[in-house]
Protein backbone atom coordinates (compact mmCIF):
# COMPACT_ATOMS: atom_id res chain seq x y z
CA UNK A 1 0.00 0.00 0.00
CA UNK A 2 1.07 3.32 -0.88
CA UNK A 3 2.02 5.61 1.91
CA UNK A 4 -0.87 7.82 3.26
CA UNK A 5 -3.45 6.72 0.41
CA UNK A 6 -6.08 4.18 0.83
CA UNK A 7 -5.30 1.64 -1.93
CA UNK A 8 -9.35 1.57 -2.80
CA UNK A 9 -9.06 5.39 -3.41
CA UNK A 10 -6.26 4.45 -5.32
CA UNK A 11 -7.93 1.68 -7.44
CA UNK A 12 -11.09 4.54 -7.73
CA UNK A 13 -8.47 7.01 -9.24
CA UNK A 14 -7.39 4.73 -11.36
CA UNK A 15 -10.09 3.18 -12.83
CA UNK A 16 -11.71 6.83 -13.13
CA UNK A 17 -8.54 8.44 -14.71
CA UNK A 18 -8.26 5.62 -17.13
CA UNK A 19 -12.13 6.25 -18.24
CA UNK A 20 -11.45 10.34 -18.73
CA UNK A 21 -8.65 9.77 -20.60
CA UNK A 22 -9.88 6.94 -23.24
CA UNK A 23 -13.57 9.41 -23.21
CA UNK A 24 -11.53 12.31 -24.12
CA UNK A 25 -12.26 14.15 -21.69
CA UNK A 26 -8.67 14.84 -20.60
CA UNK A 27 -6.17 15.16 -23.35
CA UNK A 28 -3.10 16.92 -22.15
CA UNK A 29 -0.45 16.17 -19.60
CA UNK A 30 -1.70 19.42 -17.54
CA UNK A 31 -5.39 18.27 -17.39
CA UNK A 32 -4.21 14.92 -15.97
CA UNK A 33 -2.01 16.68 -13.24
CA UNK A 34 -4.99 19.06 -12.99
CA UNK A 35 -7.39 16.11 -12.01
CA UNK A 36 -4.65 13.77 -9.83
CA UNK A 37 -4.42 17.34 -7.69
CA UNK A 38 -8.03 17.40 -7.41
CA UNK A 39 -8.59 13.48 -6.69
CA UNK A 40 -5.58 13.95 -3.69
CA UNK A 41 -2.90 12.08 -5.49
CA UNK A 42 0.49 12.84 -6.55
CA UNK A 43 1.38 13.04 -10.50
CA UNK A 44 3.18 10.18 -10.30
CA UNK A 45 0.56 7.72 -9.28
CA UNK A 46 -0.95 9.27 -12.55
CA UNK A 47 2.51 8.62 -14.51
CA UNK A 48 2.00 5.37 -13.27
CA UNK A 49 -1.45 4.78 -14.53
CA UNK A 50 -0.55 6.17 -17.94
CA UNK A 51 2.24 3.57 -17.66
CA UNK A 52 -0.26 0.55 -17.19
CA UNK A 53 -2.70 2.04 -20.18
CA UNK A 54 0.42 2.14 -22.66
CA UNK A 55 2.05 -1.41 -21.42
CA UNK A 56 -2.19 -2.73 -21.48
CA UNK A 57 -2.36 -1.54 -25.08
CA UNK A 58 -5.47 1.09 -23.85
CA UNK A 59 -2.77 3.89 -25.11
CA UNK A 60 -0.06 4.02 -27.80
CA UNK A 61 3.43 4.35 -26.66
CA UNK A 62 4.58 7.83 -26.44
CA UNK A 63 6.19 9.97 -23.97
CA UNK A 64 3.88 12.12 -21.13
CA UNK A 65 5.55 14.33 -18.68
CA UNK A 66 3.26 14.47 -15.49
CA UNK A 67 4.78 16.56 -13.25
CA UNK A 68 4.69 20.34 -11.30
CA UNK A 69 7.29 21.59 -13.60
CA UNK A 70 5.76 20.31 -16.69
CA UNK A 71 2.44 22.11 -15.51
CA UNK A 72 4.32 25.23 -14.78
CA UNK A 73 6.56 25.44 -17.77
CA UNK A 74 5.61 28.15 -20.49
CA UNK A 75 4.79 26.01 -24.03
CA UNK A 76 2.18 24.13 -25.15
CA UNK A 77 0.98 21.38 -22.82
CA UNK A 78 1.60 17.54 -24.30
CA UNK A 79 -1.17 15.79 -26.25
CA UNK A 80 -2.31 12.36 -24.77
CA UNK A 81 -2.10 10.26 -28.05
CA UNK A 82 -5.35 7.53 -27.74
CA UNK A 83 -5.21 4.50 -29.74
CA UNK A 84 -7.16 4.66 -33.02
CA UNK A 85 -10.72 3.16 -32.70
CA UNK A 86 -11.35 1.33 -35.50
CA UNK A 87 -15.32 -0.38 -36.51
Amino acid sequence: MTQGINEGILREYESELRNEIICGKLRTNREVFIFGLEHGVLAFHSREVIKRMMKDGELPKQTIHISYDAWAKNGPAERILLKDRQA
